[in-house]
């Protein structure tokens, strides 16, 4: 049975708009593409990020499905927990904004060594977030294909 995705205040639509928004920030005919100390950091992060859209793409057609069930039968929603797990991943997905934001702008010439690690350790930081609050998805209320799981599990 199809659950719906509870999303607090942050629809799949909301996601997917930030999802792209990030996904923006490194493209390839970007100017400074993150400069080239960043570059695969950056290119790793986004590509991971952007996997998600086939995934809220999906939560968001089964949402439809729900809804349109819900006038004829009762459905199951996915509450509590999601609500959650949804706010974290938008927090999450700021956070990844953010650090893509600072790599893209940031200049050798100008910072330290240790500003360069630092960064270098934020973007650890972030993909293991992103990975964390993928392994806890509320799989049970979520009829996701296997072929969609199997491209953004990390």
């Amino acid at each position: 049975m199809a659950g719906k995705l509870a999303a607090g205040n942050h629809s799949p639509d909301d996601i997917l708009s930030l999802i792209h928004d990030i996904t923006g920030i490194c493209s390839a005919d970007s100017p400074s593409a993150a400069a080239t100390m960043f570059r695969k950091d950056c290119t790793d992060l986004v590509r991971r990020i952007s996997l998600l859209t086939y995934l809220f793409e999906e939560v968001k057609e089964l949402n439809k499905v729900a809804e349109s069930a819900s006038t004829s039968s009762s459905t199951t929603t996915a509450t509590g927990d999601c609500d959650s797990w949804s706010s974290d991943l938008v927090l999450a997905l700021h956070s990844a904004k953010r650090l893509l934001s600072i790599a893209r702008n940031f200049r050798s010439d100008c910072s330290s060594d240790g500003a360069a690690r630092t960064t270098v350790f934020q973007f650890q930081c972030v993909t293991w977030k992103l990975e964390k609050l993928l392994s806890n998805l509320p799989y049970d209320n979520l009829d996701i294909s296997e072929e969609v799981r199997e491209q953004w599990t990390w």
